[in-house]
């Protein structure tokens, strides 16, 4: 898969703003180089994201207002890096390109921006380095994206995060709820409000899928509110509107 790479220059972290940078273009890499003429990040990603979602209607939706909600943001908290958390939606974009969510049609990226969202507007979480490892959380697990990489695109501190929510890729399907839940009471609370806002997410897309009784879609589904509740146990007190949002979805299905 050609990959984007963003040379974003600093001498700490490789996401520097404004960037002024042109296109050139070998057989693996578009390479952004920094020259005399500045470029619009904001257009940059958004193109990038409609490009690698084939411009598919309810991704952009969700990518237009997260971008309205990252850019307010910037008036209010001046050292809120706004593009750092689009730009790792744009590499997830590029990395999930294909992929679509079980039993939809809609791109996969659409969940990596779905827990993006869920972390700022229901737990009002402002920290951009765990926005923008929210937007790459399931790279490391579902895509040939590497620790190294994100490292260097997006500083150590996402790597880890990202690190820290990726399954354990030997688990067998049966072993993975029990290895979860025994992972999380390790996780750093940072960690653990991606992991909140995913699993909601996912339950929330769950139930939006109607299984015939005693199927064995349903029983999946039922297996799977019934892990999660042991998993929100896990992770909980470290946001208490993400717990309640957890928990509402659970109890919705399991009542």
């Amino acid at each position: 898969m050609q990959k984007i790479i963003y040379l974003l220059l600093s001498s700490l972290f490789p996401f520097v703003f404004p960037l002024q940078a042109s296109s050139s273009v070998d057989k693996d890499h578009l390479v952004i180089e920094r020259v005399e003429t500045e470029v619009d990040l904001f257009s940059l990603y958004r193109q990038a994201v409609s490009d690698h979602s084939q411009g598919d209607r309810e991704v952009m939706e969700l990518y237009d207002h997260l971008e309205q909600l990252l850019r307010a943001e910037t008036h209010w908290s001046p050292d809120f890096n706004a593009e750092l958390v689009l730009q790792g939606v744009a590499y997830a974009a590029e990395m999930h390109e294909g992929q679509k969510r079980r039993y939809s049609e809609v791109p996969y990226i659409s969940h990596s921006i779905s827990v993006v969202l869920i972390l700022f507007e229901e737990g009002n979480v402002k920290d951009h380095f765990v926005l923008t490892a929210a937007a790459l959380h399931d790279t490391l697990e579902d895509t040939d994206a590497s620790a190294e990489e994100i490292a260097y695109l997006f500083s150590d501190k996402v790597k880890s995060l990202v690190q820290e929510v990726t399954n354990d890729p030997n688990l067998t399907y049966e072993m993975k709820h029990a290895w979860q839940i025994k992972h999380a009471l390790k996780m750093s609370p940072e960690a653990k409000l991606i992991k909140l806002a995913d699993r909601t997410h996912n339950l929330r897309s769950y139930n939006e899928q109607d299984f015939p009784e005693g199927s064995r879609q349903e029983d999946q589904k039922r297996n799977y509110f019934m892990a999660s509740a042991n998993l929100a146990k896990a992770l909980s007190g470290c946001n208490e509107k993400l717990d309640i949002a957890i928990d509402e979805e659970i109890h919705s299905y399991l009542k």
